[in-house]
């Protein structure tokens, strides 16, 4: 779950929120590297829901916010009060043009297939380069490899699956973002991936494309990422 800057800067929605989860059985999880942004809801059978929050890297300049690697939290710490969200540099922009729906009557927020995008293309990259270490046994790196391949369809699953609207606001998105250090980081591995070829895992995932159609996803992501 994305949450926006402003609602990690407002106390009052830190607590509707925790309330939300406490109702539905969550809990903050035992892990000290996940407390306050990692929630965990045991079921039957050993099973159980895991609900990680994350957010945006802040811009300077707003007091009632600080981040670093690992957490974006309100200033000062509202201790067991508050919330914390991942940082996650790549889901910049994931405020902007959502798209809404109703799903079972629970109103449902989608960040738009840009954004998607950015963070799909940077995990594809990471997992790739996982694949690649000689220095992990065969079935890590067959793991990572599986794991590049999917997030690569998962790329042409965004941008096939685009509504109209998502399409006419794309552009204004890429603008938006052009000059983020993650986007410009996705603009490499797309032309990487998508263009030359050099990431073996998009070869992976478009024989499950019919040609013509892989052509639009490409000739899309392309004028995304000039």
């Amino acid at each position: 779950m994305f949450f926006s800057l402003d609602l990690i800067g407002t106390p009052e929605r830190h607590q509707n929120i925790l309330k939300a989860l406490e109702k539905n059985d969550f809990q903050v999880s035992e892990k000290p590297s996940g407390k306050r942004w990692q929630f965990v809801k045991l079921l039957k059978h050993d099973r159980l829901v895991l609900v990680e929050l994350h957010a945006p890297l802040p811009e300077d300049g707003n007091p009632q916010i600080v981040a670093d690697r690992q957490r974006v939290k309100h200033k000062p710490s509202l201790g067991e009060a508050g919330i914390h969200g991942r940082t996650n540099p790549e889901a910049a922009g994931c405020d902007l043009f959502p798209f809404r729906f109703s799903l079972g009557g629970i109103q449902a927020t989608v960040v738009n297939p840009v954004t998607w995008s950015v963070m799909k293309l940077t995990a594809m990259h990471d997992r790739w380069t996982g694949s690649q270490d000689s220095e992990a046994n065969e079935e890590t790196r067959s793991f990572a490899q599986q794991q590049a391949i999917k997030h690569a369809q998962d790329v042409c699953r965004v941008i096939a699956s685009m509504t109209r609207d998502e399409s006419d606001t794309a552009s204004a998105v890429c603008d938006a973002l052009r000059e983020r250090p993650a986007f410009r980081i996705a603009v490499t591995i797309w032309n990487d991936a998508f263009v030359n070829d050099r990431i073996p895992a998009v070869l992976s995932a478009k024989v499950n494309w019919l040609p013509e159609d892989f052509e639009v996803i490409q000739s899309v992501g392309s004028r995304w990422f000039l």
